[in-house]
C-alpha cells in the first residue's frame, strides 16, 4: 500500500490543513495512500505531503506551523512518517504528487521536500517514489536528476497539462527523456486525466513502452475508467508491471480486476483498515473485504469529513501525492 502524503497548510488549503491536523491529532491523520504489496514487493505506500505553516486556527491546531508564512514546515515529517508506520502500517510513501501540491511547489521545495522523507524515512520506510513531473522537460530532469542523487527508489510523471501531447508517441517522447535523467531508477507513469486533460488511455500509452522506456516499472492508475484499467492488466500479465490505483473508493473493484497496489490520500488515516480489506481480500473472504470498502472509505469521506468541513469528495479521491 501507498500513501500520497497531504499538503499541510498555505492560505489556500486551510480547511483541508485544519482536517489534516484534527484527525492527526485523534490518532488517524488524513490523506495518502494505500496499496496491497504490488507485484516484485513493494508493500504499502503513502504520498507524502507538502507541509506547510498555516494561519488562524489551523497553525493553532498543532502542526507546528511558523506563523502565517505559508511556508514548509519540515520538522512535522519525522513525527508523520512515525505515525504511518507506527499507526497505519503504511510503509511506502509518494512524494510530491497531487496530495501533497508538488505542482504548486517551486523547484526548491519540492527538492528539499524530497530530501526530508528520504532522510526521515530512511531505515524505517520500504519504498519512497518522488513525483517529478512538471511542465517544463528541463525541471522533470532536474527533479529526476535530484531524486536519484538522494537515494529515492523510484520515480513518477504525469503528463504535461499546458502545451498537451497529441497522441501516444509526443506523451513518450516526454517520458522518455525524464526517465533518461535518472537512468537507475525505476520509472513510473501517473496517469490522472481529469486533472491533466490528456485523454490518452493508459492501455494505448503501455503498449511496447519499455521498449522506449527501458526503466519503466509500472502505472500509478488515477481514474474511474475500469475498462481502461482492466485491459492495461489482461494486456501486459507477462511484463510483471505494477498497476497501482488511484481511485481510493474503487480499490476493491480494481483488485478484482488485477490491481497489484494502490496509491491513495484516505490511507493516510485509513491505512489499517484498508491494510484489513487487502488481507480479506488476498485470503479470498471477499464478504470481509467488501465490508470494508464502503463503510471505511465512502461513508467516512461523504458523511463524517464531507458535511463538517463542506469539502468536496475529489479532495479524497485524488489526494495522495507530495
Amino acid at each position: 500500500m501507498f500513501i500520497q502524503a497531504p499538503a499541510f497548510g498555505g492560505p489556500l488549503k486551510n480547511r483541508e490543513l485544519h482536517l489534516c491536523l484534527t484527525l492527526w491529532e485523534r490518532g488517524v491523520a488524513r490523506g495518502g495512500a494505500t496499496a496491497p504489496r504490488p507485484r516484485g514487493g513493494a508493500g504499502t505506500w503513502c504520498a507524502a505531503p507538502a507541509i506547510k505553516s498555516a494561519v488562524g486556527s489551523a497553525a493553532r491546531s498543532g502542526g507546528g506551523g511558523r506563523a502565517a508564512s505559508g511556508e514548509i514546515n519540515f520538522s512535522v515529517i519525522g513525527r508523520y512518517v512515525d505515525y504511518l508506520v507506527e499507526e497505519q502500517g503504511v510503509k511506502n510513501i509518494f512524494v510530491n504528487g497531487t496530495t501533497g501540491e508538488g505542482l504548486s511547489l517551486s523547484i526548491s521545495e519540492r527538492c528539499r521536500v524530497a530530501e526530508e522523507w528520504v532522510t526521515e524515512g530512511r531505515n524505517k520506510l520500504d519504498q519512497i517514489v518522488i513525483h517529478v513531473g512538471a511542465l517544463s522537460l528541463k525541471e522533470s530532469q532536474e527533479l529526476a536528476q535530484h531524486a536519484a542523487k538522494i537515494g529515492a527508489d523510484g520515480i513518477a510523471v504525469i503528463a504535461p497539462f499546458f502545451l498537451k501531447p497529441w497522441n501516444k508517441d509526443v506523451l513518450i517522447n516526454f517520458l522518455k527523456e525524464v526517465a533518461a535523467a535518472a537512468p537507475a531508477l525505476p520509472f513510473y507513469y501517473y496517469h490522472i486525466p481529469a486533472l491533466t486533460g490528456v485523454k490518452i488511455r493508459a492501455e494505448e500509452l503501455l503498449d511496447g513502452i519499455q521498449d522506449k522506456i527501458p526503466t519503466f516499472q509500472g502505472l500509478k492508475f488515477s481514474d474511474t475508467d475500469l475498462l481502461d484499467f482492466g485491459q492495461c492488466v489482461d494486456q501486459n500479465r507477462q511484463q510483471q508491471f505494477a498497476f497501482l490505483f488511484g481511485v481510493d473508493e474503487q480499490l476493491l473493484s480494481a483488485l478484482v480486476m488485477g490491481a497489484t497496489g494502490a496509491v491513495g490520500s484516505t490511507y493516510n488515516y485509513l491505512g489499517k483498515k484498508t491494510n484489513q480489506m487487502l488481507e480479506a481480500f488476498e485470503r479470498k473472504d471477499f464478504s470481509s473485504a467488501l465490508n470494508h470498502q464502503p463503510t471505511q472509505i465512502n461513508h467516512l469521506t461523504q458523511n463524517s469529513i464531507g458535511k463538517q468541513f463542506s469539502l468536496p469528495h475529489s479532495v479524497f479521491s485524488y489526494r495522495k501525492q507530495v
